[in-house]
């Protein structure tokens, strides 16, 4: 179901001014029940002491509202809307949520809980700084591959170089091909 078309189903969903101020939990004392389908409530918009703020079915079946003493006007989203103290523009998304859940339509209201997944980063990724002469010597003196040395392997993840691969690819001090004692290199990388 597209956007407008959801938001048009939970208006006509909430057909009722009655059953819309029980289930927002505006029933108390001092709503005023009128004839056929119109109730007086306090406005949630404002303190009141006394019920200024009418429901009433519209002409296209949804429930219009307007408060007499504040003139918050509406439909039944924003009673919802100022039942929960969000704004209506911004919290939209949940403003229609809330009204699919208060209206029984679970289907609405787990299709509007997925948030769609943000498009992978476009940006590169930045080169690692390259690693201080300093701290690789010790790491060729040390003899042992660098999965299997705690301070190696964290040195590398940190600069985010897979301590495995640095094995794999011969570059640990004890492989056949690693940097001490390769007839290609010598004992000392320059780096």
């Amino acid at each position: 179901m597209r956007g407008a078309d959801l938001v048009r189903a939970i208006r006509h969903d909430h057909a009722d001014p009655r059953e819309l101020v029980v289930r927002l939990g505006l029933a108390d004392r001092r709503v005023s029940q009128r004839a056929g389908s119109h109730v007086l409530i306090r406005c949630p918009a404002h303190d009141e002491r006394s019920p200024s703020c009418s429901l009433r079915v519209g002409g296209d079946g949804t429930i219009a509202v307007h408060c007499f003493g504040c003139g918050f006007t509406g439909d039944a989203l924003t009673l919802v809307a100022a039942v929960h103290r969000l704004d209506v523009r911004r919290d939209f998304r949940d403003v229609v949520r809330l009204g699919a859940e208060l209206a029984g339509r679970w289907d609405i209201a787990a299709e509007l809980d997925r948030t769609p997944t943000p498009p992978p980063s476009r940006t590169p990724r930045p080169e690692p700084a390259p690693l201080p002469r300093a701290e690789v010597l010790p790491l060729i003196a040390a003899g042992r591959p660098t999965a299997d040395d705690d301070d190696a392997r964290a040195m590398l993840e940190a600069r985010a170089l897979d301590p495995g691969r640095v094995d794999d690819l011969g570059l640990s001090p004890t492989s056949s091909r690693g940097l001490r004692g390769s007839a290609t290199r010598t004992s000392t990388p320059r780096w």
